[in-house]
């Protein structure tokens, strides 16, 4: 379950490994998470999954069915911070999206060990 009042700074830089392992790349994590957001069809086309509507974290379900209320919030901005965690828990759950770490170091000692590995 997510918690979606977790404290996340989503404007940090993060690193992922480059595809081809040439070096490490850097992306604000906003971006990342957003781009690897579950979509579905919707009324309106492919869209992500979840949404929101005002105050309201909404859901088109699986495969564009059962539009629902996710969770309903105080704030618009809440709303918006409880998107990003849906799209995080997304992009952490995607087995065709890049590893994401939050430190350089991390990145690059998970690069070595790769390239120990392949070489």
């Amino acid at each position: 379950m997510i918690n979606y009042y977790e404290k996340i700074d989503f404007s940090q830089t993060v690193y992922t490994i480059a595809d081809d392992l040439s070096g490490i790349e850097e992306h604000d994590l906003e971006s990342i998470a957003t781009e690897y957001a579950d979509v579905t069809t919707t009324p309106h086309g492919i869209a992500p999954r979840n949404y929101v509507d005002g105050n309201e974290l909404r859901t088109w379900g699986y495969g564009g069915n059962n539009e629902a209320l996710e969770f309903d919030f105080e704030t618009n901005e809440q709303a918006e911070h409880g998107l990003l965690l849906c799209h995080l828990y997304d992009l952490e759950h995607d087995i065709n999206a890049p590893t994401v770490f939050y430190t350089r170091a991390e990145a690059e000692a998970s690069l070595a060990e790769i390239l120990g590995e392949t070489e």
